[in-house]
């Protein structure tokens, strides 16, 4: 089994997380995936099995993985998946529809006491990310040699 490639893509102001992982030889299939906000909005697959029991496996593995990976890639930022509801934000402006169908007014007007509100700026704990620091998404050069079925598992056995 190949360690996988895993890339974040800004596209149309949003993080996309393009990820090539190795099966491995039980179960002989390349996979990868565009997320976004943790949804799958597209997979592809492909099945080596052909390629088992030869002496080059590996190389031809990490071809195939490559273009494969770069396909996806280059699939996002063509457009090709513009069209799905994440994407292009249709799903949001459904949802925000929904929930004002959802909401019931009421003409009584109601008394809420007022308080003394500090401004936003002091209540923080936190301080804001420059826009010009070395911030990186998490997982941005994450490489794993097992997949994710294998690595959870590993977990569950080992925290029986």
């Amino acid at each position: 089994m190949l360690p996988g490639f895993n890339h974040n893509i800004k596209y149309r102001d949003k993080i996309f997380h393009v990820q090539t992982e190795d099966n491995g030889e039980d179960n002989p299939l390349i996979i990868s995936h565009i997320f976004v906000g943790g949804n799958i909005i597209a997979t592809k697959k492909t099945d080596y099995s052909n390629l088992l029991g030869k002496e080059d496996i590996a190389s031809e593995l990490k071809v195939i993985m490559e273009n494969q990976h770069k396909e996806l890639i280059k699939d996002l930022i063509t457009g090709k998946f513009d069209s799905h509801p994440i994407v292009s934000g249709a799903e949001i402006l459904s949802e925000n529809k929904e929930q004002k169908e959802d909401i019931k007014t009421t003409t009584d007007p109601i008394n809420i006491p007022k308080r003394d509100v500090q401004p936003e700026a002091s209540r923080s704990h936190f301080k804001p990310v420059s826009s010009n620091s070395n911030f990186t998404v998490f997982g941005e050069e994450t490489i794993t040699e097992e997949t994710l079925d294998k690595v959870i598992l590993r977990f569950l056995k080992e925290n029986k």
